[in-house]
């Protein structure tokens, strides 16, 4: 894909940006909250974002918002996975 879908996709998310927040920060397990913010999900979400110039092309019916939210829940999954489920930083040792 070139530059200009690119910049397109970039563009979208960002007008997006305060809807995939209130998803994320609804859909976030509290023991991530604790490690990480809405903004770190949403600045990985924008990375995945730009890496998936080819899924966001497909199927041009479906608006670019259920992609991008796909994408931010996705995100969040893997993120919950590294920090809580493998442990790597240990977010379940820090409960008061």
């Amino acid at each position: 894909m070139g530059d200009s879908s690119s910049d397109i996709f970039l563009t979208a998310f960002a007008q997006y940006r305060s809807r995939l927040a209130f998803v994320v920060s609804r859909q976030m397990n509290p023991l991530l909250s604790a490690r990480i913010s809405v903004d770190d999900v949403l600045q990985e979400t924008y990375l995945a974002v730009s890496r998936r110039q080819i899924f966001l092309s497909q199927e041009p019916e479906v608006p670019l918002y259920f992609k991008f939210r796909r994408i931010a829940l996705q995100t969040l999954c893997d993120l919950e996975r590294e920090h809580i489920k493998y442990e790597k930083r240990s977010a379940l040792k820090e409960l008061s």
